[in-house]
């Protein structure tokens, strides 16, 4: 609705926005080429486990004219546990971005453990009112868009969008994202 468009528009303006698990970067691309619809971010870094994923990324982003001055492309395993930001300058990240990336439990607590750990490393923080960390003013953000349809042990698929919901806000608080902090938009609220 209207609440998570504002969001969306004060979450991407002038920012650098990192995404975790960019696939094909569709994702990155609609957002570098929305002309207008949503503020531009000033830089996108998208991220994938394997690099002939990000050398697609790359060719459909030049496709798509976005100027190669405003994204880059970088491995990352959110598995790998001494994860570092890919990049020189770890404070410059004020948005870290998954969409779409859940599709079994078992990625579920790296990812957050990732976010967390980069975002601690990108600034670390105030209070400010949403999943974030930030310092100067400069809030620091982990958004994640998912649909209920992970595996949430290795013979039950979820049934529902709450207990999908339940198990990601768990995993979020066991990386250490505050639940007061999370903020929930979608169909449900």
């Amino acid at each position: 609705g209207e609440e998570c468009l504002a969001f969306l528009r004060g979450l991407f303006h002038g920012n650098d926005v990192l995404e975790i698990g960019c696939g094909t970067g569709v994702v990155g691309a609609a957002l570098m080429g929305s002309k207008g619809v949503l503020p531009l971010p000033s830089k996108y870094i998208f991220t994938d486990l394997k690099a002939d994923v990000l050398n697609l990324v790359a060719h459909n982003c030049e496709s798509n004219k976005i100027p190669t001055n405003l994204f880059e492309t970088f491995v990352l395993d959110v598995e790998d546990e001494n994860v570092t930001l890919p990049i020189s300058d770890p404070s410059m990240i004020d948005v870290i971005l998954a969409v779409d990336v859940i599709y079994d439990r078992s990625i579920v607590r790296p990812l957050f453990k990732t976010a967390y750990k980069l975002l601690r490393e990108s600034n670390d923080c105030g209070e400010c009112g949403t999943t974030c960390f930030g310092s100067g003013g400069k809030r620091k953000v982990f958004a994640l868009a998912w649909c209920a349809r992970m595996n949430i042990s290795p013979d039950k698929v979820v049934g529902s969008e709450e207990e999908c919901l339940d198990f990601i806000i768990g995993e979020a608080k066991l990386a250490g994202f505050e639940a007061g902090k999370i903020r929930r938009f979608g169909s449900g609220g």
